[in-house]
């Protein structure tokens, strides 16, 4: 048999178990999805195997070489051995795939693309995630290599200050985004599929991993303990606010700092009476007590529209003050204004040293190739980087007004309240109880 004959029938039965297990990707989710790279091309081979030395394919093991055949032919190529060595080689050796071994630092692999996931665990929770990645590496004996791993090209904003690529992948690979991450698969029945396929060549079992597959990257399993659980996404960079009132009777000095930096309580004082002039809180009464009768996250609402009116209104006014009222900066800095965002009727304060701008440097970055096209980074989202951002006052700050407001109320017309009490208990012969007041 000629050499090129011979290299050529040794190529085509060393890929074809790998072009069978492509057909059967192609087949369950679409030639548009899948890709196989890592394959070496017969005419890449061809120029190889006439280049490489002996040495360099095999051992003299694999060989009929006496030692001093050995000595004589290991450092000549297939093509100027004599012919009836090289009969015996291409007869007993593969040597397509020891070149191709030779050649590539990496074995063939099949990318399969999802466009779109939808996520979901037992309780219903669910989460969208777009252009996730599955790689698959295969021997060329038609068997996997491994397990399979995951990467991702597009993610959102929360997703990513989430480090979250998949419930079940520990972390987003920032530091090279080409690298696929291999996934938790806990004790699903993907295991002993991919235990059978590491050990023997069966396109049934292919099948059953192509099914497999497309339904694992759909689910969140909490009993298989997920490296991100769907419902504490976006809060791992942010703190929860305070959900109810806190009864304060001082607050940190810093906020009442004498210079530039923050509220003085002369100002504070005089919000105070701006917010009772708007009469936009109301009040219940309950327990012989005045109360808010508002959620605790609209008054953070009302209160903090309420200051940034009142803000605007006096800076001018108060800018040649000594000291002159505090900049919008100076706030900031001193956590009087807070950014958040308000989800599930509660407040999220940001406590990342990482905003959200940040992201963008990872834009653009290249993460693979899949049908010979760039695959990038991309934040679907990051145009709308503050479109869901508030600026509330601080929530401490918010319940040291609710206290001081609350306290002026019980006291005012507490007092006036019990003093009728008492009357009317004095006419009756009646004993008031001593009363706890806010």
């Amino acid at each position: 048999m000629e050499f090129k004959e011979a290299i050529e029938k040794q190529y085509d039965e060393c890929i074809s178990r790998v072009n069978t297990v492509y057909s059967i990707f192609q087949n369950f989710f679409g030639e548009n999805r899948t890709d196989l790279q890592g394959v070496i091309s017969k005419a890449t081979v061809m120029d190889m195997l006439e280049s490489i030395t002996i040495e360099e394919l095999m051992n003299r093991r694999a060989t009929n070489f006496t030692p001093e055949e050995w000595e004589q032919y290991r450092n000549t190529n297939l093509t100027n051995l004599p012919s009836g060595a090289l009969d015996y080689i291409l007869n007993h050796i593969n040597v397509v795939k020891r070149g191709m071994i030779f050649m590539s630092e990496s074995e063939p692999f099949i990318l399969v693309w999802f466009p779109h996931v939808t996520v979901t665990n037992e309780h219903d929770r669910s989460t969208e995630i777009d252009n996730l990645y599955a790689k698959i590496v295969l021997a060329y004996e038609g068997t996997i290599e491994g397990r399979f791993s995951l990467n991702r090209a597009t993610y959102t904003l929360q997703h990513m200050s989430s480090n979250y690529m998949h419930s079940h992948v520990c972390e987003i690979p920032f530091s090279d985004f080409t690298a696929f991450q291999v996934p938790c698969t806990g004790t699903g029945p993907i295991n002993s599929t991919i235990s059978s396929l590491c050990n023997e060549f069966d396109e049934d079992i292919w099948n059953l991993f192509c099914l497999e597959l497309s339904k694992y990257v759909t689910v969140e399993s909490i009993s298989g303990t997920p490296y991100h659980y769907l419902e504490q996404l976006g809060t791992n960079n942010m703190i929860e606010a305070p959900c109810t009132y806190r009864t304060q009777y001082c607050i940190p000095i810093e906020w009442f700092n004498t210079r530039e930096r923050s509220l003085s309580e002369k100002l504070l004082s005089e919000f105070i009476g701006y917010i009772a002039s708007s009469k936009k809180l109301k009040f219940g009464y309950s327990d012989n007590s005045y109360v808010i009768g508002m959620p605790y996250v609209k008054v953070v609402a009302v209160i903090s529209n309420l200051f940034i009116e009142w803000y605007n209104k006096k800076f001018n006014e108060y800018s040649k003050m000594d000291p002159p009222m505090p900049s919008y900066n100076s706030l900031l800095a001193a956590k009087v204004l807070l950014k958040c965002k308000f989800a599930n009727n509660r407040l999220y304060t940001e406590q990342s040293r990482r905003g959200n701008n940040d992201y963008g440097e990872y834009i653009g970055r290249h993460m693979c190739i899949f049908k010979e096209k760039d695959i990038t980074i991309d934040i679907s989202d990051f145009s709308n980087v503050h479109e869901n951002e508030t600026l509330v006052l601080n929530p401490n700050i918010v319940s040291f007004i609710v206290w001081r407001i609350l306290e002026t109320l019980n006291y005012e017309y507490g007092n006036r309240d019990r003093r009728k009490e008492r009357e009317k208990a004095s006419r009756e012969g009646g004993i008031i109880k001593r009363r706890r007041f806010l």
